[in-house]
């Protein structure tokens, strides 16, 4: 496993941890099922490669999770703002890029992944989604 897949899996299991102690709000919860739905899509695209029934399920899963957080999570600055219009922007470039590499080990594909994951951070940091209030 890529450290960079533990760590997501790690991030999951922590953001799941937290969802049990105390009732969370629409947009934890969103932002949570989509920090699982991106997970799965990157075990689904390395594993079965990005053309796989597999890993488009997974991004179609993953796409509605990105549109599901738009309608219910509040943007708190232009930071955040910045960082979703940005991301939002690219996944479908990473998405056509691994495509068109016909591999998730193809250096382009890796480039494009690698991107796509600093730019979903800068959303999930600038935007405070999987932080819990209080």
């Amino acid at each position: 496993m890529s450290s960079r897949l533990a760590v997501l899996l790690a991030l999951c299991c922590c953001s799941l941890a937290s969802t049990l102690h105390a009732a969370p709000s629409v947009c934890f919860l969103t932002a949570t099922q989509l920090h699982r739905d991106r997970f799965e899509r990157v075990i689904a695209c390395e594993t079965d490669g990005p053309s796989s029934p597999s890993c488009e399920a997974a991004e179609d899963r993953e796409l509605a999770g990105l549109a599901s957080l738009r309608r219910n999570c509040p943007v708190p600055s232009l930071e955040c703002q910045s960082a979703l219009y940005q991301h939002y922007q690219y996944w479908p470039h990473r998405s056509a890029i691994c495509h068109a590499a016909g591999s998730a080990s193809d250096p382009a594909c890796v480039a494009a992944v690698e991107h796509d994951e600093d730019l979903y951070y800068a959303v999930m940091g600038n935007c405070g989604y999987l932080s819990r209030p209080g």
